[in-house]
């Protein structure tokens, strides 16, 4: 919303002061985030502060979640996401759209990754931190977005995908609110071959329902891939 006082930043006499809400202070437990005090998220997006396409529509998202360790500058800056997204525009293969990156690990006190043993992981870490990140986003990340900015609020004007941990994420979070969304993907994601979840199998079991919902579903993963090979194997005979 900042944008729209740009006229004012080389005005000497005007200050511009950025509030956000936090209940009784950010030092207290009485504030409304889903997570201790929030997560930064990365939004990619035009340069502007009113979105909308070429024809004054609302812009559809795409929610993206990166993979395990990393945070969401690595899918900015390592990933190149921003010069992705601005070469398929280029090149016509997809519309204007907002792009949200939220923080795949959430840190909350039960599911901080470096407290499990690596062959733990994926037991006990990834299940914790998948419910935590999920109610974040439906109940933080999403509304956020649909009330700050000038996007589509439909099912079939958003998606969700990931990479690794991240594309678990978006396996478990598209399934449980399948309603939400219109497109998922998962690259060399984690699966519920691996981590197992009671949501993702009972979605599985109705694949009409899938395939009435979503306009795509992608899954990839590389020919090589030892660390999430299995799991992408185990996903395409659950689904």
């Amino acid at each position: 919303a900042i944008g729209a006082f740009t006229a004012f930043l080389n005005d000497p006499e005007v200050k511009l002061v950025g509030v956000e809400p936090a209940g009784h202070g950010l030092d207290t437990a009485m504030h409304s985030a889903t997570l201790t005090l929030g997560k930064p998220s990365q939004i990619h997006g035009m340069a502007c502060y009113v979105l909308e396409d070429e024809q004054g529509e609302p812009l559809p998202v795409l929610y993206f979640y990166h993979g395990f360790g990393d945070t969401g500058l690595s899918a900015i800056d390592q990933g190149r996401l921003p010069q992705i997204m601005d070469n398929l525009l280029a090149e016509g293969k997809i519309k204007p759209m907002l792009v949200v990156v939220p923080d795949t690990e959430t840190d909350i006190v039960q599911a901080i990754p470096e407290n499990y043993p690596p062959k733990d992981r994926r037991k006990a870490f990834y299940p914790l931190n998948a419910k935590a990140a999920d109610r974040e986003l439906m109940h933080d990340i999403i509304p956020m977005v649909d009330a700050r900015f000038n996007v589509r609020k439909d099912a079939n004007g958003r998606a969700l995908a990931g990479l690794s941990q991240g594309g678990y994420q978006a396996l478990v979070s598209g399934m449980n609110h399948l309603e939400s969304f219109g497109w998922l993907g998962t690259f060399s994601g984690v699966t519920t071959t691996t981590v197992p979840d009671e949501g993702v199998a009972a979605r599985f079991k109705q694949p009409e329902a899938i395939n009435r919902q979503l306009h795509n579903f992608t899954v990839v993963v590389g020919e090589r891939d030892s660390v999430t090979g299995k799991d992408i194997a185990g996903l395409r005979s659950e689904s």
